[in-house]
């Protein structure tokens, strides 16, 4: 009961909405037409009329946006065409479909090299001086030779069962 009550006043109130919008678009043209230079009530009333239509249609944009973010919200995680075009559009924008190069020209066929290149050089390891070297390991924890023996044993072991299998 009272659903149909919401349905009969929603639709009451978008009839009456429309009928003010068209009501005032007439009048507009109206008084676009007749409107004379020297007139300027005629251009105060069009202004007032205009800031009125103009009122009417933002919120009508208002209430779109709100039943529009209202059914992204609700369509967001269920398994419609809206999700998979959604999913479709977050992975292709997750792709890089070109490289701007240091020289400013734009590639699209070598990109996968340029980019393996750049991280290559990115992270190799660069050449030191052995004293540095030294320096940065000095202190630290050694192992036994028992401990090293029993480890590198094991790891042998381990091999030989690899190859056994």
């Amino acid at each position: 009961m009272v659903g149909v009550f919401c349905q009969q006043y929603c639709s009451h109130s978008s009839a009456n909405v429309k009928s003010v919008i068209q009501r005032l678009e007439e009048e507009i043209r109206d008084l676009e037409s007749n409107i004379t230079d020297s007139n300027s009530t005629d251009r105060d009333r069009l202004q007032h009329k205009e800031q009125e239509l103009c009122n009417f249609l933002n919120e009508r944009a208002k209430g779109a946006l709100l039943r529009s973010r209202f059914t992204t919200i609700r369509d967001m995680d269920a398994p419609t065409s809206f999700f998979f075009g959604l999913e479709k559009s977050e992975s292709g924008s997750k792709q890089m479909a070109c490289l701007q190069l240091p020289g400013g020209r734009i590639t699209t066929n070598p990109m996968k090299r340029h980019a393996v290149d750049y991280y290559s050089k990115l992270f190799q390891s660069e050449t030191c001086c052995r004293d540095s070297v030294d320096e940065l390991l000095q202190g630290l924890p050694q192992l036994t030779t028992e401990d090293r023996e029993v480890l590198l044993h094991s790891i042998t072991t381990f091999d030989d069962k690899t190859f056994d299998i």
